[in-house]
């Protein structure tokens, strides 16, 4: 999925950022397409990682950046978020640090943080925020086309891929896995449906990023259907974990990094 060399190159790069902005970097991994399991020829590196400052850093009533964002250069898009942020984000319910904790490619972890990280997210798990998070993507994704007699592949797998999570957050307990190919394996019992799929993901491996494509009316219908179900899908609210609990494993971090 992701070669030797270009694991090379990301690990390179983070470790200059680390340099640069005196930071460690505790987690990085691989996102989007290609950790989504539908990647282009021409798809960026999407690269995602959770950072911490040095713990004095933090000792200050001064308003500071809490992202790192280097500029896209080739196919190296690469971006973090600061510990402290990550987790305010976590407690709210934001799925993507799940996403980037479950991703296949794992470029960093700095001693063993993405366990503890997914202990925590296990533990304080919002169902209902990652449901509503989850099918307001896939809504947006897929009526990017009106007419409906043109997409982007990209953009239809986007939809895809989202519509199975938020089922996933609707009919299960635990956090949905990132990968179209375990929601799809999980969730999807038609084979002839399944089988489509393969072909539309096979496809796009051959296209660039923007390429469009003829919809494949069987797939089209079934996404259309399992968007409209979650309209009447309930998923009760739970109310956000105490914030002791993130604030312990924010100090406890800042003491190992």
């Amino acid at each position: 999925m992701v070669s030797k060399e270009v694991q090379a190159e990301v690990r390179t790069h983070l470790a200059a950022i680390e340099r640069e902005h005196d930071v460690r970097v505790l987690f990085a991994c691989e996102s989007g397409s290609r950790a989504w399991g539908f990647a282009s020829p021409d798809s960026d590196f999407d690269v995602r990682f959770v950072y911490a400052h040095p713990r004095d850093w933090y000792l200050s009533i001064e308003q500071r950046r809490d992202v790192i964002d280097i500029p896209i250069s080739g196919e190296m898009d690469i971006a973090g978020w600061d510990l402290r942020k990550a987790l305010g984000l976590a407690r709210a319910g934001n799925a993507t640090l799940s996403e980037w904790l479950d991703s296949p490619v794992i470029y960093k972890d700095h001693d063993d943080f993405a366990a503890r990280m997914r202990s925590l997210l296990d533990a304080t798990y919002r169902r209902e925020r990652a449901f509503m998070h989850y099918t307001s993507l896939a809504r947006n994704h897929f009526t990017e086309s009106p007419s409906g007699k043109d997409r982007r592949l990209k953009r239809f797998l986007y939809s895809l891929r989202t519509a199975l999570a938020a089922q996933w957050c609707a009919t299960r307990e635990d956090r949905p896995p990132m990968t179209l190919y375990a929601l799809t394996d999980a969730l999807i019992d038609n084979a002839d449906v399944r089988a489509r799929i393969d072909a539309l993901v096979e496809l796009k491996s051959t296209l660039a990023e923007k390429s469009f494509y003829e919809p494949d009316a069987v797939v089209t219908e079934f996404l259309e259907h399992r968007i409209a179900a979650l309209a009447d899908a309930v998923v009760e609210s739970a109310p956000a974990a105490d914030g002791a609990v993130f604030d312990r494993f924010f100090i406890g971090e800042l003491e190992r990094s």
